[in-house]
């Protein structure tokens, strides 16, 4: 069985990232059944509660399998700045020294939005120099995959070069989509008067982040295709990606890194 490894920021990317791997045929683990006794039944060995923390969320990967043939763990670093740290955590506690040894291993990556202060060629060798101290073979370049004995990427959201989220990635697939559900979206937040009376500090504090209104727009066609769910249920089980946006310019770039990184 070959094996591949990705650390993102939350469980929107880990959605996101699982429709394209069941365009490979892989699909989502339900069962501690089908992790036994693979290379990755370690990373489901969690104490609770996690650091003394009730509230806090067990940091479980989400599984994604096909047959005995490849198995994806998709870890939730729960922010950007601790993308490297579980990427190292991992690599500690189940890769040999030699990576002579991991054969079987095919591809261990980093997804992160470029919405920080830095430009995006900063971002992208914050987390190459946290590889290369891992002794891990590195990309040269975001989007790129450096093969070896073990592949490795670095994808920086939107698409490598331009500030973003994942967000500007979903609005060209809802307009392809759910054109009119997304125009309703758009006129919504555009109408909202964030100044108004009714809305105190801690109310618009999200609204008035730069990603803020796109946010609010994917966040409400979401509520409405999963009334009551979060937006990684609609991304995991709506259109989002699929069969008709998979030939636009984000989603085929995408697809091309998973495809290379895991060597699927």
């Amino acid at each position: 069985m070959k094996y591949g490894y990705l650390a993102v920021e939350g469980p929107h990317d880990s959605a996101f990232v699982g429709s394209f791997l069941k365009f490979y045929g892989l699909s989502l683990v339900r069962e501690i059944s089908e992790i036994k006794g693979t290379f990755f039944e370690e990373l489901t060995r969690i104490n609770f509660p996690v650091d003394g923390d009730l509230l806090k969320r067990i940091p479980v990967p989400m599984f994604f399998k096909k047959g005995e043939d490849i198995l994806i763990a998709i870890s939730c670093a729960s922010s950007d700045d601790k993308l490297v740290d579980d990427v190292t955590e991992m690599v500690i506690s189940l890769l040999p020294e030699d990576l002579d040894g991991i054969e079987d291993f095919s591809g261990i990556g980093i997804v992160a939005d470029m919405d920080s202060p830095s430009s995006p060629l900063d971002r992208f060798n914050e987390f190459a120099d946290g590889l290369k101290k891992l002794k891990l073979p590195h990309p040269t370049k975001a989007g790129k995959v450096a093969t070896g004995p073990l592949n490795t990427g670095i994808f920086i959201l939107p698409d490598n070069e331009n500030t973003g989220t994942l967000e500007d990635i979903l609005i060209p697939c809802a307009e392809i989509v759910y054109p009119n559900l997304l125009n309703s979206a758009q006129e919504l937040v555009e109408k909202i008067d964030i100044n108004s009376d009714e809305f105190k500090k801690r109310d618009k504090k999200e609204l008035k982040k730069p990603a803020g209104p796109k946010k609010a727009t994917i966040n409400i066609i979401g509520s409405v295709l999963k009334p009551g769910k979060a937006i990684q249920v609609s991304i995991q089980d709506n259109r989002w990606i699929s069969d008709e946006t998979r030939k636009l310019p984000q989603i085929a770039n995408f697809d091309s890194f998973l495809k290379t990184l895991f060597e699927l």
